[in-house]
């Protein structure tokens, strides 16, 4: 994603004062706790350290300058990825945004906030995140500590406290997913560039194993349920099934080039590890092989599916589904497909307004899974992906060609709640006023029902012009651009 360039036709301190007087009102408007912002932007997700345009301004250790927030009780940035314990009591949710947050799965609630050493920048956005087995501590990393000595951490939180247990540093580059073994010994990271994955002790920190020969970065980890085994995805093209002996030692036991594309994102073990599935970042077939072998065993039907790509994939508790989504949007809404046995039988539900980020099996009675978007958002499905419970962002969206525009006397300025110009409202600069816009796509019940009539005065306005190249972010954790190390690393 491309940033905006502007040139908007308007005195620009006047439009400088109407945006601070927008966001106040937004803060107003949502209830938000606005502890003061110097700016509000949208930035696409973060390359690995060095790639082009990354390098940070070093520094020895965080920052001591205040970095307000908004605290909406919800994401306000892309949710990476979603984690839960081996009961399904918890779900923990982790975001550009720098936080990491802990949710009940069977209310919805909000348990939790977790907030990772952070900085300005991409400093402190998690990519991964994993919760023990048995549900008491959560690991969260990403961009995590590289502005400050050139490497990267893993934070373990304990989860009913929030407090930061511990770290584990040294690590080359940004870490892109993160998972416990069933029995709770080891903790697997996938890392940028070309530096593999490594397993650490789960009680200590210390590293146990690492395999290092990946010729691009590893986007996912997971073991096989007697967590003797432990599958791994690279951009080189290759899936690799690694042993894990007692120590935490790692041992190839199978790598294999994949035929379905040239860049396997997400790879998983079905519940009874004879199986593995595997969706591409750059295709939209979604393989199942032989987890002994890694040949081919079936490709669930693609029918329909004609854009963007399924490479999140999760199993059913039960392995007798399979479910995967990505960048398939289908009529404005990104969708995700339930395969169910025999692999050519499909229910399709559309799902998000943003790419599907990440997609976790619930091991509970009854099966069902947990999802994570760009929008952002996260939810609860059944066992036929409909959905039981989400939770969708609280802010205003304001991505898109032609989302902010100003009055042609420069007295309203006009934007946009939801992507594509829905929900759109005006601010009024003389009044003070915050309402919605009679001249576009507005829901006015959502003002009557606030006991607020919609205004009828129509209001031209002006488009700011120059190339507006706003699109939704790639569904991947660090934007289109590979990661690299630093020069000289």
């Amino acid at each position: 994603m491309r940033r905006s360039s502007w040139i908007a036709r308007i005195d620009l301190g006047r439009l400088g004062t109407a945006l601070k007087l927008l966001i106040t009102a937004l803060a107003w408007n949502f209830g938000l706790l606005l502890a003061g912002c110097a700016s509000l932007g949208l930035t696409e997700p973060a390359a690995g350290p060095g790639s082009p345009g990354s390098a940070p301004a070093l520094a020895s250790e965080p920052t001591s300058e205040p970095l307000p927030r908004l605290e909406t009780g919800m994401h306000t940035a892309p949710i990476r990825r979603i984690a839960s314990d081996r009961a399904g009591r918890w779900a923990v949710t982790a975001s550009d945004d720098k936080t990491a947050r802990v949710w009940d799965v069977a209310s919805g609630r909000q348990l939790a906030v977790l907030r990772p050493p952070h900085d300005a920048g991409n400093e402190g956005k998690l990519y991964a995140v994993a919760m023990s087995p048995d549900g008491q501590t959560v690991a969260v990393a990403g961009w995590t500590g590289w502005d400050w000595n050139q490497q990267v951490s893993i934070y373990l939180f304990d989860r009913a406290s929030t407090r930061l247990l511990r770290r584990i540093p040294g690590l080359p580059n940004v870490v892109y997913h993160l998972a416990y073994s069933p029995d709770g010994r080891w903790l697997a990271a996938s890392l940028g560039d070309k530096n593999g994955i490594r397993v650490f002790d789960a009680a200590s920190g210390a590293e146990r194993g690492r395999a290092a020969d990946y010729g691009d970065t590893s986007y996912s980890v997971h073991f096989a349920g007697d967590s003797r085994r432990l599958l791994s995805t690279s951009w080189d093209g290759q899936l690799r099934v690694h042993a894990v002996d007692e120590q935490g030692g790692l041992r190839l036991l199978k790598a294999a080039t994949p035929a379905g594309g040239a860049e396997p994102y997400d790879a998983r073990f079905s519940p009874d590890g004879q199986r593995i599935a595997v969706g591409f970042y750059d295709s939209r077939v979604v393989q199942v092989l032989d987890a002994q072998t890694l040949g081919e065993v079936a490709r669930p039907v693609i029918t329909g599916v004609g854009n963007g790509d399924l490479s999140r994939v999760a199993w059913s508790a039960d392995g007798r589904s399979l479910l995967a989504g990505g960048r398939w949007n289908v009529g404005g809404k990104f969708a995700v497909r339930r395969a169910v046995d025999g692999w050519s039988r499909y229910e399709d539900v559309p799902l998000t307004s943003n790419g599907v980020f990440d997609l976790v099996a619930l091991p509970v009675a009854g099966g069902g899974w947990l999802f994570a978007a760009g929008d952002p958002s996260w939810g609860v499905l059944d066992a036929a992906a409909r959905v039981l419970r989400r939770h969708d962002a609280a802010i205003a969206d304001l991505r898109g060609p032609d989302e902010l525009r100003i009055s042609a006397d420069g007295r309203r300025l006009r934007f946009a709640y939801r992507w594509r110009g829905n929900d759109a409202g005006v601010f009024d600069l003389a009044t003070r006023s915050l309402d919605a816009d009679p001249s576009c796509r507005s829901n006015p019940t959502k003002y009557r029902a606030a006991g607020r009539s919609p205004p009828t005065a129509s209001v031209s306005f002006l488009a700011a012009t120059g190339t507006c190249a706003c699109s939704k972010p790639a569904a991947r954790s660090s934007g289109r651009s590979r990661s690299r190390a630093p020069s000289g690393r």
